[in-house]
């Protein structure tokens, strides 16, 4: 409380009605009786209270005008990533408009005085009191209404009065301020001994548009300085202010120095194109930016004819490669699993691998007519089918960009081909860029020009770097969108910002897809495994049995080790290649006579009990 002595604060006003000292009697002999403890009631404890009773009565009208209580489903609530409010089990009440209709027709009188709305939804004739904090509490120093404005008269009387809201009328009881005086605080005004801030402004000669000087008072001119007198504007004070010139109007000013400035109390502010930087940072504050910054790269350029091989350039050369290659690998992995089963996988090698190529590639337009039997090869080739289908989507957009919009292009791609050559670079006078470059990207400062106009940016682009111009230029984007506004399409930003995303056409790579080749790829790899692991037990009940191989273990010793491991890889072979009908035929012919060869002879050599 100490802190709020002599403060000035607003309370919803409720009016002293005989309901309302009725309730209050009530809840205090039920707090009495019930031993709770406090029973004060604040207003917002009277408003809940009558919040209640209007959604009750609403709701009364509500269903006597034949409404319904029915809830649904609303698409609009989605659960986000992360989100545990799981919002999509929500519903929705269907009748929500006409219950709300019902709301802003209600009229009563509560706790809180008067409940009735008006066209704008809002209480009709809203009150507060005027409180003034001291000692352990507050007192009420007046009232405050839309009706009638500030007054020491309660406002259920003044509503029975014509509207008054005449600066004479508006009266409060007297206020302690802070300090316990009854004098009021002067607040926000500048003192008449104060000198005005001193506001330092860069005195360019290029790109005058952001901030120049200027004959009319008050010497200064530019958007920028627009954006600060905006800002001053909406203050409730005045701020008396000088704006002060720094440079000698021949070259940009070097702004590190300004900042350094203001840092040491040479200037009370700076403003003007003042970009923030990791150093400038920590020896001064500054605004919240009001213009899009980042360091571009901006180069000739030339328009780029068409070519005939223009449907290769959406994709990067280990884009397609590793694309073709899955196509190969889906396929075989897709013939794999359906040829023991399905007649279309099957024939003469030439025919099995021409339908393994034409399957594979089939897949690229939906239009393969060999229909997959197998659960494991459906699994393979919906996956693989879902990556086809982004691939497409991805391929013709990229595409169709390509092909209907104008490109033009330009032998620096961006900041790492420039910083790669040994070619000047231009750079605006007075620009951080200069010590960007120097210290972070490790460029020499032989090859930095330094360009102090627009016509120099122009000239030195146009004559390139083997006639005395430069290769690029490295400037702040704002900078350089006003320059390529005033100038023809010969020079157009290159690369992407360096603190920035870019955007445009790029070739789409490997890198963008790398995540559906490897869903895809790990389906496949878990479909063989399956689909091997029951290979080789099936393959286990078809071998022989160990009593048959001891019988020919005498024969199989004479034989060479190297014969006996290609015979069997040759009968795995033969066995994979089987039909899964003839397999199983097979296995239960062999089973049959296994349980023959078991059973007890019927030639009457069985012995008797004794």
């Amino acid at each position: 409380m100490n802190l709020l002595q002599g403060v000035v604060a607003l309370r919803h006003h409720t009016p002293d009605s005989d309901l309302k000292k009725t309730f209050m009697s009530k809840w205090s002999s039920l707090n009495r009786k019930n031993r709770t403890g406090d029973s004060d009631f604040n207003s917002y404890a009277l408003y809940a209270y009558d919040t209640v009773w209007l959604a009750a009565r609403a709701l009364d009208v509500f269903l006597n005008e034949g409404g319904n209580l029915s809830h649904s489903f609303d698409p609009k609530l989605r659960d986000t990533s992360g989100s545990a409010m799981n919002l999509s089990s929500m519903r929705i009440f269907d009748g929500g408009q006409q219950f709300l209709h019902s709301l802003l027709r209600m009229n009563f009188t509560g706790l809180s005085g008067q409940i009735q709305f008006d066209v704008d939804k809002n209480l009709v004739h809203p009150a507060y009191d005027v409180l003034n904090i001291g000692g352990t509490g507050s007192r009420r120093i007046g009232y405050w209404s839309n009706y009638s404005g500030l007054s020491t008269v309660t406002p259920e009387v003044l509503y029975r009065k014509p509207p008054n809201t005449s600066v004479s009328s508006q009266h409060l009881y007297s206020v302690i301020w802070p300090g316990e005086t009854s004098i009021v605080p002067r607040g926000w005004v500048f003192p008449e001994n104060g000198r005005p801030l001193r506001i330092a402004v860069p005195n360019r000669v290029s790109y005058l548009q952001f901030v120049s000087k200027d004959r009319n008072p008050p010497g200064v001119r530019g958007y920028c300085i627009d954006v600060f007198e905006a800002a001053l504007n909406l203050l409730p004070y005045p701020v008396p202010r000088v704006y002060m010139l720094h440079g000698d109007g021949r070259r940009n000013p070097v702004y590190n120095e300004i900042v350094q400035a203001v840092a040491e109390d040479r200037y009370d502010a700076a403003v003007g194109d003042v970009t923030i930087v990791t150093n400038r940072t920590k020896i001064v504050d500054f605004t919240q930016p009001f213009m899009e910054s980042g360091l571009v790269v901006v180069a000739p350029v030339k328009e780029v004819k068409s070519s005939p091989w223009a449907f290769l350039r959406p994709f990067t050369f280990q884009m397609w490669l590793v694309t073709g290659a899955f196509f190969l690998f889906v396929g075989a992995v897709v013939w794999i699993l359906e040829h023991r089963i399905n007649n279309e996988f099957r024939g003469p090698p030439w025919k099995q691998i021409t339908t393994i190529f034409w399957f594979s590639f089939s897949t690229m337009f939906f239009s393969h007519r060999e229909n997959t039997l197998s659960t494991l090869g459906r699994l393979v080739l919906i996956i693989w089918l879902f990556v086809v289908l982004i691939i497409n989507s991805s391929y013709t957009a990229s595409l169709t960009s390509i092909l209907t919009v104008q490109e033009l292009t330009s032998r620096i791609e961006g900041i790492d081909s420039l910083a790669s050559s040994n070619e000047p670079i231009g750079i605006q006078d007075g620009s951080f860029a200069r010590n960007y470059l120097i210290e972070e990207l490790h460029i020499a400062e032989s090859r930095l020009v330094i360009l102090k106009t627009q016509q120099e940016y122009s000239s030195s682009l146009h004559l390139g770097p083997n006639r005395g111009g430069v290769a690029a230029i490295v400037d702040e984007l704002p900078y350089i969108e006003l320059f390529l506004s005033a100038s023809t399409c010969a020079f157009k930003i290159v690369g992407q910002e360096f603190t920035k995303s870019g955007w445009g056409f790029n070739h789409l790579s490997l890198k963008s897809f790398w995540g559906l080749f490897l869903i895809s790829g790990i389906a496949c790899f878990i479909a063989l495994v399956v689909f091997f692991y029951n290979i080789v037990c099936q393959y286990r009940r078809f071998t022989p049995e160990d009593g048959a191989a001891a019988e020919e273990g005498e024969i199989q010793l004479a034989r060479p080790r190297r014969f006996l491991r290609s015979t069997s890889f040759k009968k795995l072979i033969d066995f994979v290649d089987m039909k899964v009908a003839t397999t199983k035929e097979m296995i239960k012919r062999k089973s049959t006579d296994i349980k023959r060869q078991g059973s007890p002879s019927s030639d009457g050599h069985a012995v008797s009990p004794s």
